[in-house]
């Protein structure tokens, strides 16, 4: 399957991946949004609700793996990302969780941002 850009509105993207949303979703809620987020050749859908996990897991798992850190061993993919798709687990660096981290706020941010701006537009 080939993604068409054009049926596509892009909120965030950096060296580890980029978040989209489809034409048809940018006038839905904020809460039923589907966001696509794609890295490591996956194209993950989420909600709102999903997203937020999903940040949750990413942000316990940079807390929990900062201590032993050195600048060798932040490349080594060493560290199991779980999904809030239960059968779905990655193997990451610490170095690929900071890249997701920073995916996923931005795109948070861009979603609620855009949602702010519509409401003082109204």
């Amino acid at each position: 399957m080939k993604i068409n850009l054009d049926k596509v509105h892009k909120l965030h993207a950096n060296k580890m991946g980029v978040t989209f949303l489809d034409k048809d979703e940018e006038d839905i809620d904020y809460i039923e949004k589907q966001i696509n987020l794609l890295f490591h050749n996956t194209i993950l859908i989420f909600n709102n609700f999903e997203l937020n996990l999903f940040l949750d897991e990413v942000e316990d798992l940079i807390v929990n793996n900062t201590a032993g850190i050195n600048k060798y061993s932040q490349y080594y993919k060493s560290i199991i990302l779980e999904t809030p798709i239960y059968q779905l687990r990655y193997v990451v660096s610490y170095n690929d969780l900071l890249l997701i981290e920073d995916l996923i706020k931005g795109t948070i941010f861009q979603i609620e941002l855009s949602g702010f701006l519509k409401e003082i537009l109204q």
